[in-house]
């Protein structure tokens, strides 16, 4: 088995890596939640793994992140019921949305004889939605 991971990013090197490690299997449990008021919205999730791994000490791995974004224009960010999460800004105005993001994400891969690394990052960013389909984003 091996868990490995970027921050935030797909074309990152991986910073996490616990490279392979024999084990029979592994249990995942998330938890997400989503908060919206207005221009306000709340995002967070924790992922707990357990593996059972006799050789490795049965590791235990976690993660977690926290995000926050304020649409500056006052658009809020419509829950999609039917796919389960919060959807993209539907800017109102002529020139588009303006939102604000900052996020805090903490992986842990270590645990026993297993050392995958332990990251914790900030992140900030953002976003002009120029229409429902289309955003322009830096961080």
């Amino acid at each position: 088995m091996r868990f490995s991971g970027r921050p935030a990013s797909n074309v990152a090197d991986k910073y996490l890596d616990t490279v392979d490690f024999r084990a029979d299997f592994g249990t995942m449990l998330s938890l997400e939640a989503v908060w919206s008021f207005a221009p306000f919205t709340l995002m967070a999730e924790h992922i707990q793994g357990w593996v059972d791994a006799p050789e490795s000490g049965d590791p235990n791995f976690s993660g977690s992140y926290l995000t926050a974004s304020w649409v500056v224009t006052g658009e809020s960010r419509p829950y999609l019921r039917t796919a389960g999460y919060s959807g993209g800004i539907v800017p109102t105005r002529r020139f588009g949305a303006v939102e604000l993001v900052g996020r805090y994400g903490y992986v842990d891969l270590a645990d026993g004889p297993i050392d995958g690394g332990v990251l914790g990052h900030w992140y900030f960013g953002v976003n002009w939605w120029t229409s429902a389909q289309w955003k322009i984003g830096v961080s």
